[in-house]
C-alpha cells in the first residue's frame, strides 16, 4: 500500500508540474531564439558600419597597448640606429676627406721635393757637361 501510494504521488507530482517544467523549456527555447536574432542583427549592423564585432575584455586592451609600445620602441630603435649610421657615415667621410687632403698635401711636398731633387742633378748633370766640353 506504501509502495502504490509512493507511486500515486510521484505521478501526480508529475502531471502537476510538467506544464511548468514544459512552459519554462518553450520560454528559455524563446529567449534563445530572441538572442540570436538580436546579435545577429546587431553584428550585421556592426559590420556593415566597419566597427567591431564583439567588445573587447581587459586583457585584449592591455595586450593591445603593450603590443604598440614594443612597436614605439622598435621605431626609436630604428631610428637611432639610423641616425647614428648617417652620423658615423658622415664622420667616415669627412675623416675620409682629411686623409685625401693630407695626402694631397703630402704628394705635393713630394712632387716639390722631387722636383728640387731633379733640378739638382740636372745642374750636376750640366756642370759636369760643361767641365767636359771645356777641355
Amino acid at each position: 500500500m506504501l509502495k502504490l501510494l509512493k507511486v500515486f504521488l510521484r505521478g501526480l507530482i508529475i502531471t502537476l508540474l510538467l506544464p511548468f517544467i514544459v512552459a519554462v523549456w518553450v520560454l528559455y527555447g524563446l529567449y534563445c531564439i530572441g538572442l540570436f536574432i538580436f546579435m545577429f542583427v546587431k553584428t550585421t549592423i556592426e559590420y556593415f558600419k566597419g566597427g567591431s564585432f564583439s567588445a573587447d575584455l581587459p586583457e585584449d586592451i592591455e595586450a593591445r597597448r603593450m603590443v604598440l609600445e614594443k612597436e614605439k620602441r622598435d621605431e626609436q630603435a630604428k631610428e637611432m640606429l639610423s641616425s647614428m649610421y648617417e652620423t658615423s657615415l658622415a664622420q667616415q667621410q669627412a675623416n675620409m676627406f682629411a686623409q685625401n687632403q693630407e695626402n694631397c698635401e703630402n704628394s705635393v711636398e713630394n712632387r716639390d721635393f722631387l722636383d728640387e731633387i731633379t733640378s739638382d742633378e740636372a745642374e750636376e748633370k750640366e756642370d759636369y757637361t760643361d767641365d767636359t766640353s771645356s777641355y
